[in-house]
């Protein structure tokens, strides 16, 4: 009778047990950077509609983490660290059983532009406005040899072809624009 009861117990021992481990699953893994070299202290998050927020762990030594007691379903697992793209991925949790990730973190770049300069100085004495045209900037601008051509670019510069200008075929009226030219 001993035996019996003994037995008993132990079938519903390991039936609770057994019924336990059915319940949820895990997710592990390691993070590695993209030369192959695990990677510690990278926040690694498990996120699913399953859970009530969400969990996290930090990655060891070796780069490994572990997500144990998840319920099952699907999981979205990010991980990042300062200086490397973050990196997600999803898995799916079943019940009892075990998601092994191998996650790559690849390195970011980041560019930083400096730009420096001064104000151009501003004569606030007069009306008129001006533009300098260096030598080298002048090389780009479309003109044919002649003055003109480089005054014409300057803003509010037009060509009045009409007789009003004293019979010429060809004049520059400013509108107040100055012009120096530096060679």
């Amino acid at each position: 009778m001993r035996s019996r009861s003994a037995g008993l117990a132990c079938v519903l021992l390991l039936g609770a047990v057994r019924s336990r481990a059915q319940t949820t699953g895990t997710v592990d893994g390691s993070v590695t950077s993209s030369l192959g070299t695990p990677i510690a202290g990278v926040h690694v998050e498990a996120m699913s509609p399953r859970l009530q927020g969400s969990r996290s762990a930090m990655t060891d030594a070796a780069g490994a983490f572990r997500f144990s007691s998840l319920p099952p379903g699907q999981y979205t697992i990010q991980a990042s660290l300062t200086g490397y793209r973050p990196m997600e991925t999803d898995a799916v949790v079943a019940l009892d059983a075990r998601v092994a990730l191998d996650l790559v973190l690849e390195p970011s770049t980041a560019e930083d532009v400096v730009v420096r300069g001064q104000a151009p100085q501003i004569d606030a004495s007069s009306a008129t406005g001006g533009t300098s045209y260096s030598a080298s900037i002048i090389s780009f601008l479309p003109v044919s040899r002649n003055y003109a051509d480089i005054v014409r670019c300057n803003p509010g510069v037009g060509t009045d072809r009409g007789d009003t200008q004293g019979g010429r075929s060809l004049a520059l009226r400013s509108f107040r624009a100055a012009v120096r030219l530096s060679f």
